[in-house]
């Protein structure tokens, strides 16, 4: 069966384009009904690349933000952070966590005054805790 043009872009050319955005409010905020929704999108990640899976911490009155940033020319996501800086805009990327194998989904917990980070890494087949030696990008 031939197939046309239209359709092999569709089948081979389209990728998925995700990005992260910020609302500074907490979650409750939303049950309010005069809260200003608008999103302050993070900086684009590039070409055949997307960003996902955002957690963010709150450092100095700013909020610190891990997420993946996911590259289509490798296959595989990595670790990356933002910033909001003194202008309430966000600064990075920086690459907190990157490894041999697709990582995603940076949960980050806080215990005793230390940082850890547990991402997905279901390809390494093994559940991993990270403590950062320099929150957030080491």
């Amino acid at each position: 069966m031939k197939r046309s043009v239209h359709e092999l872009y569709n089948d081979v050319l389209r990728i998925q384009d995700w990005n992260v955005g910020v609302i500074p409010h907490p979650i409750s905020d939303f049950l309010k009904p005069d809260i200003d929704h608008k999103i302050q999108w993070l900086p684009s990640p590039g070409r055949a690349k997307y960003l996902a899976d955002p957690f963010g911490l709150i450092r100095d009155n700013r909020i610190v933000m891990l997420c993946e940033e996911f590259d289509y020319s490798t296959g595989k996501g990595k670790i990356v952070s933002y910033q909001e800086d003194e202008n309430h805009t966000f600064t990075g990327p920086e690459v907190a966590l990157e490894l041999p194998v697709h990582i995603s989904y940076p949960y980050l917990v806080e215990w005793k005054g230390e940082t850890y980070c547990v991402p997905e890494t279901s390809r390494a087949r093994e559940v991993s805790l990270y403590r950062a030696q320099e929150f957030p990008c080491r």
